[in-house]
């Protein structure tokens, strides 16, 4: 077996509750020297489970969600609950839903934060998956992650109502980003919404060059990807969110929106 491959698979072998065990073996996978040309066989990608087959997603989708998970998405995790010890009490969310939440690495994180920041709190935290087939890879690894915890909610399908929505690398991949956000705000009431977006990566996969930043995703407003998270700022603020500035990180990402009684009760 393809030494990276083998590597891959093994961080499916010994899934446990602690996030740090899976963190420092998907570090493992992760190393400049190595990229998608050695993958020479992906049907040698299973991840070590005969319940898994691999034509059923293309195998090194695990490979780019753990990779995103390492480099992008497990520090807007940390500074998503840094950023609620400075929310007043009163004011922190009830329930937390991890929309789209991959291979569930981002939600197991973000229950383990809270833990830690919060001891004994009651947060309700929810691992989000759009996806339509329950025997896909990706639905079957993501199960393998958060198997161990029972204090996270598995939902499949519709965005569920919570206090709080996380989007973390997740809008970039929905053509009509401004009109999907405003069905799901017609219908639920978040009081905080955190995202970080990668719309200026077409390169990716999933991504596009353009989008549709229409409210009712019409294609009246098409505009490149580097413009499409300028948009998705103005359609919140249209929504009656604010920004909340921070210095947690240089590059001010996650952006962290609430509406005003979040906004008025938080310590910068």
């Amino acid at each position: 077996m393809n030494p990276v491959i083998e590597k891959a698979v093994a961080i499916g072998e010994t899934i446990t509750e602690s996030v740090t065990e899976i963190e420092e073996k998907a570090a493992e996978i992760i190393d400049d020297d190595e990229t998608f040309d050695d993958f020479d066989d992906f049907d040698d990608f299973d991840l070590a489970t005969k319940e898994i087959n691999p034509s059923e997603n293309p195998p090194e989708y695990i490979y780019t969600a753990v990779e995103s998970y390492v480099n992008w998405t497990q520090r807007s995790v940390r500074r998503f609950v840094k950023m609620l010890t400075r929310i007043d009490a009163e004011q922190l969310p009830n329930s937390i839903v991890d929309v789209g939440g991959g291979v569930g690495l981002s939600t197991l994180l973000l229950r383990e934060q809270l833990d830690e920041a919060f001891p004994g709190n009651s947060i309700r935290v929810v691992y989000h998956n759009f996806g339509n087939d329950e025997n896909s890879t990706q639905l079957k690894f993501a199960k393998s992650v958060l198997k161990n915890s029972d204090r996270i909610e598995y939902i499949h399908g519709d965005v569920p109502p919570a206090d709080a929505y996380l989007f973390f690398e997740f809008l970039e991949h929905l053509p009509s980003p401004i009109s999907w956000l405003n069905e799901l705000l017609n219908r639920t009431s978040p009081k905080i919404i955190c995202h970080a977006s990668s719309f200026s990566h077409p390169e990716h996969a999933g991504h596009f060059e353009f989008y549709d930043c229409s409210l009712l995703g019409d294609g009246t407003k098409i505009v490149k990807g580097r413009s499409a998270s300028g948009q998705v700022s103005k359609f919140l603020k249209k929504r009656e969110f604010q920004k909340i500035s921070h210095k947690i990180c240089w590059n001010g990402l996650p952006q962290f929106w609430s509406n005003s009684d979040v906004a008025n009760h938080f310590n910068r």
